[in-house]
């Protein structure tokens, strides 16, 4: 007679191999950005690969990518109550907890991606943490969203007076808005979701946005004017639920902390990489496209001069000099 006592140990065996495989942390993150081929999605993917193996199984993320948990505002607020566990909106979203959170979107406050990313990940991201932390979330990282370029069906902008008259879609951030009436356009605040029916229908003449949404959104094929103008470096944080990460062992916060920071270099890389084919697909596409010269850049910054007062006013003085102090340390 056959014994059975091999097999259950070998049961035994499979049992314990299956619970040594379940990860003890499951984290559940939902993002916004739009498209399977987004850089933000793509780097997250190569995120939650890269900690599930160095964390050594321990972690395991989950995405919700496209907005399908959500918009920005209610990612950030699910993230608060804890349903999921990390958010990754854009930073001025949070603005409507505190002004602080639009600085970052200040019209020409960056020069350069390098400073933006050496203040958002230095002296201002740890100015923001305290504000995060009173939300009951901690910041993990840092994504790009990109510069934001004009599109329009009127005309090339290439100087300030270029604006003169253009009913532009813009987000609903008040130096954005302010920003673009003091140049002379009509910004029009609207739902991302409504923006390219709103452009096919000559609802509004243009609209903002990096090139990947751009492209990725297909608002080429309703535009006639692409210009490079690089007037605002829109950033993404990644925000964790504050009570679930200080529960995590100390070496598992900072393994997540540090796959964040690869995920950051694997996004500009594909970001770099997408940069030429982007405009490739605008201009196949019949839109003209004309890049903006420093000289033509500093004219829009000089014509923006007079409203640092009104910035200042708008995101807090203690915001607005911390970060105008990070950006002048950096550069």
């Amino acid at each position: 007679m056959t014994s059975l006592k091999p097999l259950a140990a070998v049961a035994a065996v499979l049992l314990g191999t299956t619970s040594a495989l379940a990860a003890e942390y499951e984290l559940k993150l939902a993002h916004a950005a739009i498209g399977a081929n987004n850089p933000v999605h793509l780097a997250l993917e190569s995120f939650a690969e890269d900690i599930a193996s160095a964390s050594g199984g321990q972690i395991e993320v989950t995405l919700f990518g496209g907005g399908q948990m959500g918009n920005d505002r209610e990612l950030v607020e699910l993230a608060q109550e804890g349903t999921i566990d990390i958010a990754v909106p854009t930073v001025s979203k949070l603005s409507a907890w505190d002004p602080a959170f639009a600085a970052p979107e200040i019209p020409y406050v960056f020069p350069s991606r390098d400073v933006a990313l050496a203040v958002l990940g230095g002296a201002y991201g740890a100015y923001l943490e305290p504000k995060l932390n009173d939300l009951g979330l901690t910041t993990l990282g840092w994504f790009e969203n990109g510069f934001r370029q004009m599109t329009n069906n009127l005309r090339p902008i290439s100087k300030p007076g270029d604006l003169e008259g253009i009913k532009l879609r813009t987000m609903a951030v008040e130096a954005h808005i302010e920003a673009f009436d003091h140049l002379g356009a009509n910004p029009t605040p609207m739902a991302f979701s409504e923006l390219y029916s709103a452009l096919q229908q000559n609802v509004v003449d243009g609209q903002e946005n990096p090139l990947t949404n751009i492209v990725n959104n297909k608002m080429y094929e309703v535009q006639d004017y692409v210009s490079l103008t690089n007037h605002v470096y829109s950033a993404y944080i990644v925000v964790m639920n504050q009570g679930k990460f200080d529960a995590m062992p100390q070496e598992l916060r900072s393994q997540l902390r540090e796959a964040l920071a690869r995920a950051l270099q694997t996004e500009l890389d594909i970001i770099d990489a997408d940069e030429t084919r982007n405009l490739e697909v605008i201009e196949g596409a019949g839109v003209k496209v004309n890049a903006l010269s420093d000289a033509e850049i500093t004219a829009f910054r000089e014509a923006l001069g007079a409203l640092s007062g009104r910035f200042e006013e708008l995101v807090g003085a203690d915001a607005y000099q911390a970060l105008t102090a990070a950006v002048a340390q950096a550069q």
